[in-house]
């Protein structure tokens, strides 16, 4: 750890983040655990994953991340948001209400080129 970083160990032994500024609504406990995690996560210059049922508040949590790590670095370049063409406008829905004020722009990828190999498709996945 030579980044002046101290040595992450669990949620317990770290007190918890304040909810960042630019943050209009409280988070749930559940929520606020797991903007706790992720902020201790990117304290440490790490990634992680939130993985839970459908409807548990994933996008305000990576909202919250998002202002905590603007007051930490304001003029960081911006997060990507890599999500299904469906998930986008909840997301401009939810940044409008959650961090008001915050940029949040939504960019399509373009279609695959005429020459792309047939897509492959099972029951959960779709690869080219």
């Amino acid at each position: 750890m030579d980044r002046g970083r101290r040595p992450a160990r669990t949620l317990e032994h770290r007190p918890a983040p304040p909810r960042p500024a630019a943050c209009r609504r409280s988070a749930r406990p559940y929520q606020r655990e797991g903007f706790a995690w992720l902020a201790m996560l990117f304290d440490q210059g790490l990634g992680g994953v939130l993985a839970d049922d459908m409807g548990l508040g994933k996008t305000v949590q990576t909202l919250a991340l998002i202002a905590h790590a603007r007051e930490q670095s304001p003029s960081a370049p911006p997060f990507l948001v890599v999500a299904p063409a469906s998930v986008p406008p909840v997301w401009r829905r939810e940044a409008e209400r959650f961090a008001p004020g915050r940029a949040c722009g939504c960019s399509r990828a373009p279609p695959p080129p005429a020459a792309a190999p047939p897509r492959r498709t099972s029951r959960a996945w779709t690869w080219w």
